[in-house]
């Protein structure tokens, strides 16, 4: 309940500051072309910190209903090291994207999950 009671006081002045920033952002775009491309980054960095706190707060949320006992969850058995790979996969793609921002991305898949022709 605690969990539930913080999330909406935090999220209900979050909302209000992403709506501010987005509302920034469309005027801002709109009248300062090139003349502040840091204003525009700014806001639009704060605007991606809103939707990330969001998530959080999000995730926080199904984490309580889970330890409520009001969200069923269900075993299933995994291939760990198939995961383990697809993840690593994954996060590398990702950095390799923040490196290099102006390349091309490239998709890596495990050849487990390549089909042979």
């Amino acid at each position: 309940m605690y969990v539930r009671y913080i999330s909406h006081e935090v999220r209900t002045p979050l909302n209000a500051v992403s709506m501010g920033l987005q509302y920034l952002l469309t005027e801002a775009s709109a009248l300062l072309r090139d003349a502040s491309v840091d204003l525009l980054d700014s806001l639009k960095t704060s605007k991606s910190a809103c939707l990330q706190a969001t998530g959080i707060l999000d995730e926080l949320l199904l984490l309580d209903s889970i330890e409520e006992g009001k969200l069923p969850l269900y075993t299933e058995t995994v291939k760990a090291k198939e995961t383990i790979l697809d993840s690593v996969i994954l996060f590398t793609a990702q950095v390799l994207h923040r490196i290099y921002p102006n390349q091309p991305v490239l998709h890596f898949k495990h050849k487990s999950h390549m089909q042979s022709s």
